[in-house]
């Protein structure tokens, strides 16, 4: 999972700033400001990406699915 891929609303930067709170933990807790996620084939992602669009909202890839059983996570969340 891409952390810089999206914008983090600024009241999760307040909260991990204030409460202390470690990116880790951020990750594990709250949502960080994805509201919603579509996970579909990259043979369809194109089609995915029009209908969402279509619909007032901005689709972003932040990752990809893998065989392992663990979330990855690169760049920088806060």
């Amino acid at each position: 999972m891409d952390l810089s891929s999206w914008h983090l609303p600024p009241i999760f930067k307040w909260l991990a700033t204030n409460g202390n709170i470690s990116e880790n933990e951020m990750l594990k807790t709250f949502n960080c400001g994805i509201g919603m996620t579509v996970i579909c084939s990259e043979y369809c992602k194109d089609e995915v990406f029009s209908l969402l669009e279509k619909n007032g909202e901005n689709p972003t890839i932040i990752g990809e699915v893998t065989n392992t059983n663990k979330v990855h996570y690169f760049g920088d969340l806060i």
